[in-house]
This record gives C-alpha cells, sequence and structure tokens, in this order.
C-alpha cells in the first residue's frame, strides 16, 4: 500500500495561510489593474498634452529669438534648472504608474502643464542654436 500524505493535506487551514496568500495576490492583481488603468489615462492624455508642449516650446522659441533681437542675454542657471526639473518630470510618469497610493487622475494633465511650462523655459534660455 502507499503511503499517504502526513498533514500536507492541512497545511495551513488553522494558521490562515491560503487566506493570507489570496489576500497578497488580490492586492498584486489589483496594482497591476491600476498601473494599465494610469497608463491608459496618460494615453488618452498625450495627444492634448503634445499639442500644447509644442506650442510652449515655439513661444520659448520666440522669446529667445526676441531676446536675441534686443541683445539681452539668456540665463544659463535658468536653462540649468530647467533642464534639471525637466529630467525629474521626465519619470513622474513612471512614478504615478507604479505609485502604490491613490492619486487624482488630474496630476497627468498638471504633469503635461509643468513639462510645457520647463520646455518652454529651456527654450527660452538656449545658450546656443
Amino acid at each position: 500500500a502507499l503511503a499517504g500524505s502526513k498533514g500536507l493535506e492541512k497545511l495551513g487551514v488553522n494558521e490562515g495561510l491560503w487566506d493570507t496568500v489570496r489576500d497578497r495576490l488580490n492586492a498584486f492583481w489589483l496594482m497591476v489593474y491600476f498601473f494599465f488603468l494610469r497608463m491608459y489615462t496618460i494615453m488618452i492624455w498625450w495627444p492634448l498634452m503634445l499639442i500644447f508642449i509644442s506650442a510652449a516650446a515655439y513661444d520659448g522659441f520666440v522669446i529667445r529669438k526676441i531676446k536675441l533681437l534686443g541683445f539681452e542675454s539668456t540665463a544659463a542657471p535658468v536653462f540649468g534648472l530647467a533642464m534639471h526639473v525637466f529630467v525629474f518630470l521626465m519619470f513622474m510618469p513612471f512614478f504615478y504608474a507604479l505609485s502604490p497610493v491613490a492619486i487624482n487622475p488630474l496630476a497627468v494633465p498638471l504633469w503635461g502643464i509643468a513639462t510645457a511650462f520647463v520646455i518652454k523655459t529651456k527654450a527660452a534660455n538656449l545658450q546656443r542654436f
């Protein structure tokens, strides 16, 4: 005769192990769901933000041209600060998509507006072109 299982069929019954595993798996799949939901939110806003960012960049280049025609100098420290803020803002969609806390969906257009402002500042203070 084959030796039967000695206690494995009752593993975790008294300790609630499988309830904990089920809860953790549900939390994981909920995080995956919210990741894709937040990426979808970014993709919905992307065409509008692209238009707004392009207009802001063009406005920044016009401001730069006005400065050049008036023999005004561009501010290198402002450009450097804008560059650092720009690098930070480029990581914000990843932080938004992977964040385990609730974030208002209006954070996406606010991110786009902040990015547009920084790109405008960079274009207006560009040293050479």
